[in-house]
């Protein structure tokens, strides 16, 4: 079921039920295999009204990089991709972190174990939790001073609505989402990076203590 109403011409929330025929789907793909992580499974341009709620597809994006190919997968391959804890997301968003990070001294540290992070969400690694105390304050920062701090909460409760919507951002670095409307500078992305990096270090120091690499 979509999370906001679709409206036909005349108004109406209902605008009738989509033919059988005319469902996505798939059946006996070339590619030999079907999957779904809850992301957008329409094709480009799909004609009728079906949804606007979606997850992001890296789970997808990691399916398919561990299932194509030609070689045949074994059933102790496919026991291992159920234990897949590689971060397609971290992988292009880290990156942009570890080049922001060494020139506030403070953030070096944290810029150190992003750096030698393999992306893999290993519980007993600093990294994960420094990325993802980093992505949480970077997107609350990006958006919480247009939107204010009660809508702010409400979209970030959901990241079904703006992971992948806060990476097409970070694409552009002097986007105007990331300006603070609150000074008179013109803030970049690399600026609200940095201020989310320090964010993240405070929450992460008040609750784990000691250094990064402990975290």
């Amino acid at each position: 079921a979509g999370a906001l109403a679709v409206l036909g011409e005349d108004g109406a929330g209902g605008a009738g039920m989509t033919p059988a025929g005319a469902m996505p789907a798939s059946v006996t793909p070339p590619r030999g295999w079907v999957g779904t992580a809850n992301h957008r499974t329409l094709p480009a341009g799909y004609a009728h009204a079906y949804s606007t709620y979606f997850a992001a597809s890296w789970r997808y994006r990691r399916m398919q990089e561990l299932l194509d190919g030609t070689g045949v997968l074994s059933p102790a391959d496919h026991w291992g991709f159920m234990r897949d804890v590689l971060n397609p997301l971290a992988r292009g968003v880290a990156p942009l972190m570890v080049a922001a990070f060494p020139t506030d001294p403070p953030l070096a540290p944290l810029a150190d174990e992003l750096r030698r992070w393999d992306y893999r969400d290993d519980p007993d690694a600093a990294a994960p939790t420094i990325f993802q105390a980093t992505w949480r304050a970077f997107a609350r920062l990006t958006i919480g001073d247009e939107l204010g701090e009660e809508l702010t909460a409400r979209v970030l409760e959901n990241s079904y609505f703006w992971h992948e919507r806060l990476v097409r951002l970070s694409a552009d670095p002097g986007n105007a989402w990331f300006d603070d409307v609150g000074t008179p500078a013109r803030e970049s992305r690399d600026d609200r990076l940095r201020a989310a990096g320090r964010a993240a270090a405070a929450e992460l120091g008040e609750l784990l203590g000691g250094a990064p690499a402990d975290w």
